[in-house]
């Protein structure tokens, strides 16, 4: 199989003596139905020397280089090619990269997917969700959300910051994260969107979620029967919204008003649940 200067894949034929030489000139093109697909296949053809395809075309070969990231060894290369239109040929390759170039490289391939970070975890997203709702709610703030840019950034700061891919993809995220804001911002972050919140019915603080402007906590329904009011943060100019859960754990009831829940429709829950969960208790 052979590529032609403009990027068309050409194959010589099956039973052709000159199936090892490295550049081709035939003189005759022939569309072919190959394997049941339409392909093309060049006849009466000379191999060419590398020498000669330079000296006919000295003013269309451009030497290029670049930095790359070849994903199977985890390294950043720079390379060194000669292009002649689409081909890319007499290619070589060093380590003699730069720090920054060698953060850029990773920091692009973990932007779009093809590697990752191992602690880019559910901790670091939860408090992603909080800086974007704190963003949201309280703009006054000035407390800036993780776009793609910053993003990007960020990554280059990461992998700058180590020698090998190993110890990038190792490496402790959230306090990155946490270096771009202010120790004020920081907390604001804790005080307005805090990670847990205290009901105050004698159980562990429950664990809240944030998605976008919201801030969602679920908990049992029998967790809930001695929370008279409904809870709120952000110095209470935010109601949680409340999943209630039933004993399989399933959401029965979301509700941004918990005691009109219990003068509502508590009565028609408990009538549906309390058959099926005789054991449990219900008020």
């Amino acid at each position: 199989m052979y590529e032609t200067l403009h990027g068309k894949t050409i194959r010589l034929p099956r039973h052709s003596l000159l199936r090892k030489a490295d550049w081709m000139f035939g003189m005759r093109i022939l569309e072919k139905t190959i394997k049941g697909s339409v392909g093309l296949e060049m006849n009466w053809v000379t191999p060419l020397s590398l020498p000669i395809v330079r000296d006919c075309f000295e003013h269309e070969i451009s030497q290029k280089e670049k930095v790359i990231l070849d994903l199977d060894t985890r390294k950043v290369v720079r390379r060194k090619f000669d292009r002649l239109g689409t081909l890319v040929f007499n290619q070589s390759e060093s380590d003699q990269v730069t720090t920054t170039e060698k953060a850029k490289a990773y920091a692009n391939a973990i932007d779009s997917g093809d590697l990752s970070l191992k602690n880019w975890d559910s901790k670091v997203e939860a408090y992603l969700a909080r800086i974007l709702f704190l963003s949201e709610n309280f703009p006054e703030y000035g407390i800036t959300i993780m776009d793609k840019s910053m993003k990007l950034l960020l990554l280059e700061e990461i992998c700058s910051a180590k020698k090998t891919w190993r110890e990038i993809r190792n490496t402790e995220i959230l306090p990155y994260v946490q270096a771009i804001y202010s120790d004020e911002q920081l907390r604001w972050v804790e005080n307005l969107a805090p990670i847990r919140l205290d009901l105050g019915n004698g159980r562990k603080p429950y664990p809240l979620r944030y998605e976008g402007k919201s801030v969602i906590l679920a908990a049992p329904l029998q967790d809930l029967y001695d929370v008279t009011y409904h809870p709120s943060i952000g110095g209470g100019d935010i109601l949680v919204l409340i999943e209630i859960l039933a004993p399989n754990g399933r959401v029965v009831q979301i509700t941004k008003d918990l005691p009109c829940f219990w003068q509502g429709s508590y009565q028609k829950v408990k009538k549906d649940l309390a058959g099926r969960y005789p054991k449990h208790e219900w008020r």
